[in-house]
């Protein structure tokens, strides 16, 4: 075994799946709370994995959880392992279709994805020509690189066409699936990832090693209620603290005045206040906003952090940047704006024209995005297209209309403040300190497991302070 501080339970684990990643189309299920060891077991097993020649591949549904999911893994252990999300894994392409004007992600056949090597005796398309089961084979044969694991990280996340999408891709390789079954459901789903259902090998890790830090006890205590929270009171230990507030007005000043300093402005990271809904995060990030650039600041200027809020396009084809991917702003300038297909008669568009600098990479991009007065206006406009698609019963006019209204939303991307963000956008992410806030437990409504997931996500984002309005 790797010369890891292991327990028997994790050693036992590890074991296990070295024994059933030989069987064929091996989907294995290694699930744990928070406190239990995920991580280090999972750094474990990379480490005897490739102790006895695999190659592996670990992935995870988001650009954020990708970044702090391979940061803890080379700090318990691993390495010479690559870490990329699962849409990088699978080469997923975005689809249009021009007849309802659905957007979706699927296996780009004709381009380059891990789970293949990138040669082309012929596309997909020229077999489908002549399917049968030889020229299948073939095709994954010509088309199959060598990657011998995945490991799929942070599995609450995945939506259930990315996980079947994967599950179809992977084909005979082992997947090992990695995650905590009370995280939040993904938006718009109503059922648990089908891995923790569908698994043929389930490991679970029950016990919490860690018994001295606040934080994680409150998530515990959390955890073991089936609706609502435990109590939030003081409590320090173990490196970490809860730290409560009497009043609504107390939670805010000191979130106001720890966003202001230098150590959040210089790293994100350092401090971030999680809500539910959307409409107090957008309240919080124009108070932290004013905060730190003044009342009447700018939308956007240089040195601002922000998230995409979904996969800005390339006018001229393909994606500039994926949804959930944070970036510093360089450089702010208002543009006005012209878009395609618009009438003599409507005004031209005030929008930004922002260069931004990607966290991870460095890479620097041009992205225009509208200015927050003109988003009504926009959607408006954006909605007669796709009106006029959807009525149109010609299907040549159909398309016509949906590739003017996809064209026209090609030209503008979406850009929030990252000091704010839903509990659900969090997960897959920890933060040094966190303001957690007090819509998680609903209004005047009685406890119910809903307000127990949010409140055991929210509480496990932190890692040295959880800041809260206390109980009276």
């Amino acid at each position: 075994m790797p010369q890891l501080k292991l327990t028997q339970d994790q050693e036992q684990v590890i074991e296990g799946i070295l024994q059933d990643i030989q069987q064929p189309k091996a989907r294995i299920m290694l699930c744990g709370y928070a406190g239990t060891g995920k991580t280090v077991t999972t750094a474990a097993l990379v480490v005897a994995l490739k102790a006895i020649g695999l190659t592996v591949v670990v992935s995870t549904p988001t650009h954020k959880a990708r970044a702090q999911v391979e940061k803890a893994l080379e700090a318990n252990g691993a390495s010479d392992f690559e870490c990329v999300t699962v849409h990088r894994l699978l080469g997923l392409k975005q689809v249009r279709d021009y007849i309802t004007g659905e957007e979706l992600f699927k296996p780009d056949f004709k381009g380059q994805n891990l789970l293949s090597d990138g040669i082309r005796k012929k596309t997909w398309d020229d077999y489908l020509q002549e399917r049968t089961d030889e020229t299948w084979a073939e095709y994954k044969e010509a088309n199959t690189k060598k990657i011998d694991v995945v490991i799929v990280d942070e599995t609450s996340m995945l939506h259930k066409e990315l996980y079947e999408t994967l599950i179809s891709e992977a084909d005979a390789r082992p997947v090992v699936f990695v995650g905590d079954d009370r995280q939040l459901l993904p938006v718009k789903e109503n059922k648990v990832c089908a891995a923790f259902v569908d698994a043929n090998s389930f490991y679970k890790l029950n016990k919490v090693l860690r018994h001295d830090g606040a934080i994680l006890n409150l998530a515990t205590e959390t955890r073991l209620l089936s609706v609502g929270r435990a109590k939030f009171i003081d409590k320090r230990g173990g490196g970490s603290q809860v730290v409560t507030y009497w009043r609504r007005d107390q939670w805010l000043a000191s979130l106001l005045e720890m966003m202001a300093s230098a150590e959040s402005v210089d790293d994100p990271d350092y401090c971030r206040v999680l809500a539910w809904t959307n409409k107090n995060v957008l309240e919080l990030n124009q108070k932290i906003h004013s905060r730190r650039h003044g009342i009447n600041a700018p939308q956007y200027s240089a040195g601002m952090a922000c998230v995409t809020v979904d996969a800005i396009p390339d006018p001229t084809g393909g994606i500039l940047l994926n949804s959930t991917v944070e970036v510093y702003i360089r450089k702010a300038e208002i543009d006005i704006f012209r878009a395609p297909f618009d009438c003599l008669d409507i005004e031209p568009w005030r929008t930004w024209l922002l260069e931004v600098e990607m966290f991870d990479e460095g890479k620097i991009i041009e992205v225009r995005v509208l200015e927050k007065e003109e988003e009504p206006r926009w959607r408006k406009i954006q909605k007669q297209f796709a009106d006029a698609a959807k009525n149109c019963e010609d299907p040549n006019g159909k398309k016509a209309w949906w590739k003017m209204f996809f064209q026209r939303q090609d030209q503008i991307g979406r850009l929030e403040p990252v000091s704010a963000l839903t509990i659900h956008k969090s997960q897959g992410s920890t933060f040094k300190n966190v303001f957690l806030h007090w819509d998680v437990d609903g209004w005047n409504s009685m406890p119910s497991a809903r307000q127990n997931q949010l409140a055991y996500v929210g509480i496990t984002r932190s890692a040295e302070s959880l800041h809260v309005v206390a109980d009276r």
